[in-house]
């Protein structure tokens, strides 16, 4: 099954429901440095299946550009949706879409919208 990336209907970076107050200290705690939130760039939001996700492109003192992704799912069509931040790392040949697909294929789970 080949997946597609759409562009999500939740564009915003609100939307995902996590501030970059919290993606920094997030960042911060996973990196074992401080990420200043001058340095963390939104670039997207997108959809995969019934699973949306936003992310966002951060540099840390190594100079290297990686990412960090809100993920949105629902486990059932009357649950509420819980988020879940986590870091991602980029091959450099591949683009930031494979890298979300791979990260969705590693961690596929079904999800109403």
């Amino acid at each position: 099954m080949v997946l597609t990336i759409i562009d999500s209907d939740r564009k915003k970076q609100k939307d995902s429901r996590v501030s970059i107050k919290q993606i920094a200290e997030y960042l911060s705690l996973e990196e074992g440095e401080k990420i200043f939130q001058k340095n963390i760039k939104y670039l997207r939001a997108a959809r995969i299946e019934n699973i949306y996700y936003w992310l966002w492109k951060y540099t840390t003192t190594r100079s290297i550009d990686e990412y960090v992704l809100v993920r949105r799912v629902k486990k059932s069509e009357y649950a509420n949706p819980v988020y879940t931040l986590s870091c991602c790392y980029k091959d450099p040949d591949s683009s930031v879409d494979e890298m979300l697909i791979a990260y969705h294929e590693k961690l596929s789970v079904s999800s109403y919208v």
